[in-house]
């Protein structure tokens, strides 16, 4: 069951698993109870369907979310255009709110693996923007009319979501650290499932100490003895 609040009623609707409206109440005491159905009626809705309604309230305005492929391919093409999926439903109220995204794309695989490849190709979008507003900024500085701050934030802003959606083509990738770095494996002695790992640690120069080599002593010449006594 998901239950989220209707933001043009402020009433919270439980939907079933295939996105149909169950029931909708104002007090957030408890959840509609399918067994006793205290404190609800059933109601017939326009299309045929019933829903059972807490008593004081109108459940007129609630809507079921059904997906279809239609609609997820229409909603991966706005967020590819450049729309966030968090405020797709505030800014176009015939798309499903945030949480019902969400349960899509966990039921979902061909709509999940849509959304995610959307997000990827949104990066494009920012990408563009990023160039856009930095070609902008250039123009409104010439007049002093630029606020290099809120600009640079924008950018930043941009440029982070353009790496996120597609960091194999907008990420930054790691500089090489420079020569003479090693990973080294520490063996602790306790068995593990994979060693411990330290990386990136320097290999130090071998010291180099001179050592002195002894000269030779001079040999002493001296006189020969003689046979004679």
């Amino acid at each position: 069951m998901i239950f989220w609040r209707n933001p043009n009623t402020g009433l919270v609707e439980a939907l079933d698993e295939s996105g149909r409206v169950v029931s909708v109440q104002k007090s957030l005491d408890a959840p509609f109870d399918a067994n006793t159905k205290q404190g609800f009626s059933e109601q017939t809705r326009p299309d045929g369907t019933t829903i059972w309604v807490q008593d004081g309230v109108d459940g007129s305005q609630s809507k079921s979310w059904m997906y279809n492929e239609m609609l997820g391919a229409v909603i991966a093409g706005e967020i590819a255009s450049g729309a966030r999926i968090s405020t797709l439903h505030a800014k176009n109220p015939d798309y499903p709110p945030y949480a019902i995204l969400c349960r899509w794309m966990n039921k979902n695989a061909d709509f999940k693996e849509m959304m995610e490849q959307a997000v990827k190709d949104r990066a494009l979008v920012h990408f563009e923007r990023i160039l856009t507003e930095a070609e902008a900024s250039h123009e409104r500085n010439k007049t002093g009319e630029d606020d290099v701050a809120a600009t640079k934030v924008l950018l930043d802003a941009l440029k982070f979501t353009t790496e996120k959606g597609d960091r194999d083509k907008y990420g930054t990738k790691p500089s090489n650290l420079g020569e003479g770095n090693v990973t080294i494996l520490i063996q602790t002695g306790i068995v593990r499932d994979e060693p411990r790992e330290v990386t990136q640690l320097p290999i130090a120069k071998p010291l180099e100490i001179p050592i002195p080599v002894a000269a030779e002593a001079p040999v002493k010449k001296g006189k020969k003895k003689s046979g004679r006594s």
